[in-house]
């Protein structure tokens, strides 16, 4: 199976030649595709024969928002990055440049953002709207690293 990869800034196409994201600086016109990069993982590559990680461009339909997504799993401390990629239209998403979990405890964490390779960070901040001190609770950075990801309290 072949390996995709790229930079931040370029994608690798099928035959392996790299290309460069051209936006405008205000995106697409009204009614027009937009079109966006997320970086991308998938745990069970194999399964669904996929790569398990590189980037992935995303096009949408006339009128519809593109988003990124990043989902995983936090077994006791240890964080299991699940899959990564491109979402289609979620108001959920509208207009966050970070990609943020805000549900308490669930099984797994889900979190989408507006923006190229904004799901390449993803933080847990749960939102506590209860009679809880503003000190409570913690917010985790979860940055990528060769190998996994890492834990770090902000």
């Amino acid at each position: 199976m072949q390996s995709v990869s790229g930079s931040a800034y370029g994608h690798l196409t099928e035959n392996g030649k790299s290309e460069r994201l051209r936006t405008g600086p205000l995106g697409p016109s009204h009614g027009e595709a937009e079109t966006r990069e997320c970086v991308f993982y998938n745990a069970n590559w194999e399964i669904e024969k996929t790569n398990q990680s590189g980037l992935e461009r995303c096009e949408a339909e006339k009128d519809k928002r593109l988003h990124c997504y990043a989902s995983w799993r936090n077994n006791s401390g240890t964080i299991e990055l699940v899959k990564k990629g491109c979402w289609l239209d979620d108001f959920n998403c509208y207009d966050r440049q970070e990609c943020v979990a805000t549900e308490e405890n669930p099984q797994v964490f889900f979190c989408c953002c507006e923006g190229n390779y904004c799901n390449e960070r993803f933080t847990h901040l749960p939102d506590v709207s209860g009679p809880q001190g503003e000190g409570d609770s913690a917010l985790l950075a979860l940055l990528p690293e060769s190998g996994g990801c890492s834990v770090h309290s902000a």
